[in-house]
Protein backbone atom coordinates (compact mmCIF):
# COMPACT_ATOMS: atom_id res chain seq x y z
CA UNK A 1 0.00 0.00 0.00
CA UNK A 2 1.05 3.53 -0.67
CA UNK A 3 1.00 6.30 1.90
CA UNK A 4 0.52 10.03 1.00
CA UNK A 5 2.53 12.53 2.95
CA UNK A 6 0.76 15.86 2.49
CA UNK A 7 2.06 18.96 4.28
CA UNK A 8 -0.60 21.62 4.22
CA UNK A 9 1.69 24.18 5.86
CA UNK A 10 3.50 24.67 2.59
CA UNK A 11 0.35 26.14 1.13
CA UNK A 12 0.34 28.94 3.71
CA UNK A 13 2.50 31.96 2.82
CA UNK A 14 3.83 32.54 6.31
CA UNK A 15 5.16 28.98 6.49
CA UNK A 16 6.51 28.87 2.93
CA UNK A 17 10.27 28.37 3.10
CA UNK A 18 12.43 30.95 1.35
CA UNK A 19 14.10 29.82 -1.74
CA UNK A 20 17.79 29.70 -1.44
CA UNK A 21 18.26 30.47 -5.07
CA UNK A 22 18.63 34.22 -5.92
CA UNK A 23 17.64 35.63 -9.27
CA UNK A 24 20.48 36.28 -11.62
CA UNK A 25 21.58 39.90 -11.99
CA UNK A 26 21.29 41.22 -15.51
CA UNK A 27 24.27 43.20 -16.61
CA UNK A 28 23.70 45.59 -19.51
CA UNK A 29 26.77 46.25 -21.50
CA UNK A 30 27.40 49.91 -22.37
CA UNK A 31 25.53 51.63 -19.47
CA UNK A 32 28.71 52.42 -17.57
CA UNK A 33 30.29 54.35 -20.49
CA UNK A 34 27.35 56.81 -21.10
CA UNK A 35 28.03 59.12 -18.09
CA UNK A 36 31.64 59.32 -19.09
CA UNK A 37 30.74 60.41 -22.59
CA UNK A 38 28.24 62.99 -21.32
CA UNK A 39 30.77 64.34 -18.83
CA UNK A 40 33.38 64.68 -21.55
CA UNK A 41 30.94 66.55 -23.80
CA UNK A 42 29.94 68.86 -20.93
CA UNK A 43 33.58 69.46 -20.11
CA UNK A 44 34.23 70.56 -23.67
CA UNK A 45 31.08 72.69 -24.13
CA UNK A 46 31.07 74.53 -20.80
CA UNK A 47 34.35 76.47 -21.28
CA UNK A 48 33.28 77.37 -24.79
CA UNK A 49 29.94 78.67 -23.56
CA UNK A 50 31.63 80.67 -20.81
CA UNK A 51 34.09 82.13 -23.31
CA UNK A 52 31.30 82.98 -25.75
CA UNK A 53 29.27 84.62 -22.98
CA UNK A 54 32.30 86.60 -21.86
CA UNK A 55 32.96 87.82 -25.40
CA UNK A 56 29.29 88.77 -25.79
CA UNK A 57 29.30 90.74 -22.54
CA UNK A 58 32.51 92.52 -23.52
CA UNK A 59 30.97 93.46 -26.86
CA UNK A 60 27.83 94.75 -25.18
CA UNK A 61 29.91 96.72 -22.69
CA UNK A 62 31.92 98.29 -25.51
CA UNK A 63 28.75 99.15 -27.41
CA UNK A 64 27.14 100.70 -24.33
CA UNK A 65 30.26 102.74 -23.62
CA UNK A 66 30.25 104.05 -27.18
CA UNK A 67 26.55 104.93 -26.96
CA UNK A 68 27.16 106.65 -23.61
CA UNK A 69 29.98 108.70 -25.11
CA UNK A 70 27.75 109.69 -28.04
CA UNK A 71 24.96 110.67 -25.67
CA UNK A 72 27.36 112.72 -23.55
CA UNK A 73 28.58 114.54 -26.65
CA UNK A 74 24.99 115.14 -27.77
CA UNK A 75 24.04 116.34 -24.30
CA UNK A 76 26.96 118.77 -24.25
CA UNK A 77 25.88 120.09 -27.66
CA UNK A 78 22.28 120.49 -26.48
CA UNK A 79 23.42 122.29 -23.32
CA UNK A 80 25.47 124.67 -25.44
CA UNK A 81 22.45 125.33 -27.65
CA UNK A 82 20.31 125.91 -24.55
CA UNK A 83 22.83 128.45 -23.27
CA UNK A 84 22.74 130.22 -26.63
CA UNK A 85 18.93 130.27 -26.58
CA UNK A 86 18.93 131.61 -23.01
CA UNK A 87 21.38 134.33 -24.03
CA UNK A 88 19.15 135.32 -26.95
CA UNK A 89 16.09 135.31 -24.68
CA UNK A 90 17.88 137.50 -22.15
CA UNK A 91 18.79 139.96 -24.89
CA UNK A 92 15.22 139.93 -26.17
CA UNK A 93 13.88 140.56 -22.67
CA UNK A 94 16.31 143.43 -22.22
CA UNK A 95 15.27 144.96 -25.53
CA UNK A 96 11.59 144.51 -24.63
CA UNK A 97 12.16 146.12 -21.23
CA UNK A 98 13.94 149.07 -22.83
CA UNK A 99 11.15 149.41 -25.38
CA UNK A 100 8.52 149.31 -22.62
CA UNK A 101 10.40 151.92 -20.61
CA UNK A 102 10.71 154.09 -23.71
CA UNK A 103 7.00 153.68 -24.43
CA UNK A 104 6.05 154.47 -20.82
CA UNK A 105 7.87 157.78 -21.10
CA UNK A 106 5.42 158.86 -23.78
CA UNK A 107 2.53 157.12 -22.04
CA UNK A 108 3.10 159.09 -18.85
CA UNK A 109 3.56 162.42 -20.59
CA UNK A 110 0.51 164.63 -20.46
CA UNK A 111 1.42 168.16 -21.49
CA UNK A 112 0.56 170.84 -18.95
CA UNK A 113 -0.59 173.04 -21.80
CA UNK A 114 -3.26 170.48 -22.72
CA UNK A 115 -4.42 170.29 -19.09
CA UNK A 116 -4.59 174.08 -18.76
CA UNK A 117 -6.50 174.35 -22.00
CA UNK A 118 -8.98 171.73 -20.81
CA UNK A 119 -9.51 173.57 -17.51
CA UNK A 120 -9.97 176.84 -19.41
CA UNK A 121 -12.56 175.25 -21.70
CA UNK A 122 -14.50 173.85 -18.72
CA UNK A 123 -14.58 177.05 -16.69
CA UNK A 124 -18.15 178.47 -16.58
CA UNK A 125 -18.81 182.12 -17.37
CA UNK A 126 -19.57 182.89 -13.73
CA UNK A 127 -16.27 181.46 -12.44
CA UNK A 128 -12.79 182.93 -12.54
CA UNK A 129 -9.57 180.97 -12.02
CA UNK A 130 -6.83 182.88 -10.25
CA UNK A 131 -4.14 180.24 -9.66
CA UNK A 132 -3.36 176.67 -10.74
CA UNK A 133 -0.61 174.90 -8.82
CA UNK A 134 0.80 171.42 -9.34
CA UNK A 135 2.70 169.60 -6.61
CA UNK A 136 4.08 166.12 -6.07
CA UNK A 137 4.95 163.45 -8.61
CA UNK A 138 3.57 160.08 -9.61
CA UNK A 139 0.72 158.88 -7.45
CA UNK A 140 1.30 161.78 -5.04
CA UNK A 141 0.78 164.42 -7.72
CA UNK A 142 -2.09 166.83 -7.22
CA UNK A 143 -3.42 170.03 -8.76
CA UNK A 144 -4.85 172.90 -6.72
CA UNK A 145 -7.19 175.36 -8.46
CA UNK A 146 -8.16 178.58 -6.68
CA UNK A 147 -10.44 181.44 -7.67
CA UNK A 148 -13.93 182.73 -7.11
CA UNK A 149 -17.39 182.41 -8.59
CA UNK A 150 -20.52 184.49 -8.58
CA UNK A 151 -22.41 181.89 -6.56
CA UNK A 152 -22.14 178.50 -4.97
CA UNK A 153 -24.04 177.05 -7.92
CA UNK A 154 -21.41 178.33 -10.35
CA UNK A 155 -18.62 176.84 -8.24
CA UNK A 156 -20.48 173.54 -8.01
CA UNK A 157 -20.98 173.49 -11.80
CA UNK A 158 -17.26 174.06 -12.26
CA UNK A 159 -16.52 171.16 -9.90
CA UNK A 160 -18.80 168.81 -11.86
CA UNK A 161 -17.23 169.85 -15.17
CA UNK A 162 -13.74 169.17 -13.83
CA UNK A 163 -14.83 165.70 -12.71
CA UNK A 164 -15.67 164.96 -16.36
CA UNK A 165 -12.21 165.93 -17.58
CA UNK A 166 -10.23 163.08 -19.19
CA UNK A 167 -7.05 164.63 -17.76
CA UNK A 168 -8.23 164.34 -14.15
CA UNK A 169 -9.28 161.50 -11.89
CA UNK A 170 -13.02 162.00 -11.38
CA UNK A 171 -12.91 160.55 -7.86
CA UNK A 172 -9.98 162.79 -6.94
CA UNK A 173 -11.65 166.12 -7.82
CA UNK A 174 -12.81 167.59 -4.50
CA UNK A 175 -13.88 170.99 -3.19
CA UNK A 176 -11.53 171.86 -0.33
CA UNK A 177 -13.16 175.15 0.61
CA UNK A 178 -15.87 177.56 -0.50
CA UNK A 179 -16.94 180.72 1.32
CA UNK A 180 -18.38 184.15 0.70
CA UNK A 181 -15.89 186.99 0.42
CA UNK A 182 -15.68 190.51 -0.93
CA UNK A 183 -15.40 190.81 -4.65
CA UNK A 184 -11.75 191.58 -5.47
CA UNK A 185 -12.79 193.40 -8.64
CA UNK A 186 -12.91 197.18 -8.22
CA UNK A 187 -14.95 199.44 -10.48
CA UNK A 188 -14.51 203.22 -10.54
CA UNK A 189 -16.67 205.66 -12.46
CA UNK A 190 -14.87 208.91 -13.38
CA UNK A 191 -16.39 212.46 -13.46
CA UNK A 192 -15.48 213.15 -17.08
CA UNK A 193 -13.01 215.61 -18.58
CA UNK A 194 -14.51 218.70 -16.90
CA UNK A 195 -13.57 217.61 -13.39
CA UNK A 196 -10.57 215.42 -14.06
CA UNK A 197 -9.09 216.21 -10.68
CA UNK A 198 -12.23 215.16 -8.81
CA UNK A 199 -12.19 211.65 -7.33
CA UNK A 200 -14.25 209.00 -9.09
CA UNK A 201 -17.11 207.01 -7.69
CA UNK A 202 -16.22 203.55 -6.39
CA UNK A 203 -18.84 200.89 -6.96
CA UNK A 204 -18.98 198.04 -4.47
CA UNK A 205 -19.81 194.78 -6.21
CA UNK A 206 -21.72 191.89 -4.64
CA UNK A 207 -19.80 189.31 -2.69
CA UNK A 208 -18.42 186.29 -4.47
CA UNK A 209 -17.69 182.70 -3.45
CA UNK A 210 -14.01 181.99 -3.01
CA UNK A 211 -13.13 178.35 -3.70
CA UNK A 212 -10.23 175.95 -3.68
CA UNK A 213 -10.50 172.73 -5.66
CA UNK A 214 -8.03 169.88 -5.38
CA UNK A 215 -7.68 167.37 -8.21
CA UNK A 216 -5.52 164.36 -9.07
CA UNK A 217 -4.19 163.79 -12.59
CA UNK A 218 -5.63 160.78 -14.35
CA UNK A 219 -3.74 157.50 -14.26
CA UNK A 220 -4.85 156.64 -17.80
CA UNK A 221 -1.99 156.26 -20.30
CA UNK A 222 -1.72 158.87 -22.99
CA UNK A 223 -2.75 156.46 -25.77
CA UNK A 224 -6.22 156.21 -24.19
CA UNK A 225 -6.85 159.95 -24.44
CA UNK A 226 -5.26 160.66 -27.81
CA UNK A 227 -8.32 162.44 -29.17
CA UNK A 228 -8.50 164.80 -26.21
CA UNK A 229 -4.77 165.47 -26.43
CA UNK A 230 -5.12 166.27 -30.11
CA UNK A 231 -8.08 168.56 -29.45
CA UNK A 232 -6.12 170.44 -26.81
CA UNK A 233 -3.18 171.03 -29.15
CA UNK A 234 -0.71 168.28 -28.12
CA UNK A 235 -0.17 167.28 -31.75
CA UNK A 236 3.51 166.37 -31.37
CA UNK A 237 2.88 163.89 -28.56
CA UNK A 238 -0.06 162.36 -30.42
CA UNK A 239 2.09 161.85 -33.53
CA UNK A 240 4.85 160.11 -31.54
CA UNK A 241 2.41 157.80 -29.77
CA UNK A 242 0.71 156.82 -33.01
CA UNK A 243 4.09 156.07 -34.56
CA UNK A 244 4.90 153.76 -31.64
CA UNK A 245 1.51 152.08 -32.05
CA UNK A 246 2.18 151.43 -35.74
CA UNK A 247 5.53 149.83 -34.87
CA UNK A 248 3.89 147.63 -32.22
CA UNK A 249 5.78 149.12 -29.29
CA UNK A 250 2.55 150.19 -27.61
Amino acid sequence: MYGLDINFLNDRPEYRPESSARPATKVSLGQGSTPLILGAIAGLLLPGMVFALQMFLQGENTRLNEESAQLDARLAQIQQQIQQVEAVQAQAQQVAAEADAFARVFQDIKPVSALLQDIRDRTPAGVQVQTIQKSGTGEEAKITISGYGRSFNDVNDFLLLLQQSPFLDSDGVLLNSGNLQDNPTQVEIGQGNQNASAPGITVKLPQVVGYQIEAKPTAKPANEILRELERKGAVGLVTRIRTLQQKGVI
